[in-house]
């Protein structure tokens, strides 16, 4: 499938005691691995060490706050923002590079510019802003509104012109929308943002250049939208990816409706499926939080 890049997460994935010979493995076979952990008490600087040895890229680490307050209070448990940035000392201390995963809700929405302050000082290469999708009705209130999601667009594109390290988003694909329109002014204006295409992947979407497989081996085109494809102990993951009535329907960008059937940049963004489809009930639906109107 020539997969750029394999993600293993949990969960606690050094609770599986062949974790070391799967990044070995696919590091032999030439497939980038990247490792998401918790901050649990038993990490030393050694566990990573015998990560990098074993070819992995790069560490991936939790953090929903700026402060102890914000990002312990997300998880329900105290120290673990401290103990996060130790972990990332950790991996400087033996040259492991590392991104920072955060799921940004009503909850934070206004952590985003001190945020960019703390990882800039633990100088990270990846920012990965997650856009909270509910898991339960009774979550919804935590959703941002369009027009915030429009103010942290703003601020991650501000940002992404002057930090060192990378932004890309999740289930937040109108964020490529937004980049369209700000190049576009820029370029009427005669300005330009010059690192934003350095700090700005390319865009990504559910069925497009992602694919989710869960601890049982079901296959999802979002680890966000609970609908599956397939199983890869039955099925082929290849052909899951390239054949499945999900993974194609959700390639087909006329299936959409509302303002994203519309859209001009349908192709390119297609909205967030899983926040649809959380929010609806329906996988075709209008992003129920982009400001943009066709």
């Amino acid at each position: 499938m020539q997969v750029p890049l394999l993600a293993l997460t949990g969960g606690d994935p050094l609770l599986r005691p062949d974790l070391l010979p799967i990044v070995e493995f696919a590091s032999k076979r030439s497939v980038r691995t990247s490792l998401t952990l918790l901050p649990t008490p038993t990490v030393s600087a050694a566990v990573f060490t015998e990560l990098k040895n074993c070819g992995l890229m790069r560490v991936g680490f939790w953090l929903h706050g700026s402060t102890p307050g914000l990002n312990d209070s997300h998880w329900g448990m105290g120290g673990l923002h401290r103990r996060t940035v130790e972990m990332i000392g950790f991996c400087h201390e033996v040259q492991v590079p590392v991104h920072v995963n955060t799921i940004v809700s009503r909850r934070n929405v206004h952590d985003i510019e001190t945020m960019v302050e703390l990882l800039t000082r633990l100088d990270v290469e990846w920012w990965n802003v997650f856009f909270f999708v509910p898991g339960a009705p009774e979550q919804a209130a935590n959703v941002l509104s369009a027009e915030e999601h429009e103010q942290v667009f703003a601020k991650l594109y501000e940002a992404s012109g002057r930090v060192h390290f990378h932004i890309k988003t999740t289930e937040g694909q109108h964020y490529q929308r937004y980049i369209l329109q700000q190049r576009a002014r820029e370029s009427r204006a005669g300005t330009n943002h010059a690192k934003v295409a350095r700090s700005t992947p390319k865009s990504v979407n559910d069925s497009q250049g992602f694919v989710f497989i869960n601890y049982r081996g079901d296959v999802y085109s979002s680890r966000f939208l609970p609908v599956s494809a397939g199983n890869v102990t039955t099925d082929r993951l290849s052909d899951v990816y390239s054949d499945s009535e999900l993974f194609v329907s959700l390639r087909d960008s006329s299936r959409l409706k509302g303002k994203c059937g519309r859209c001009p940049v349908r192709a390119v963004c297609g909205g967030s499926r899983a926040r649809a489809y959380a929010m609806t009930g329906d996988l075709f639906a209008s992003e129920p939080c982009c400001a943009f109107e066709p």
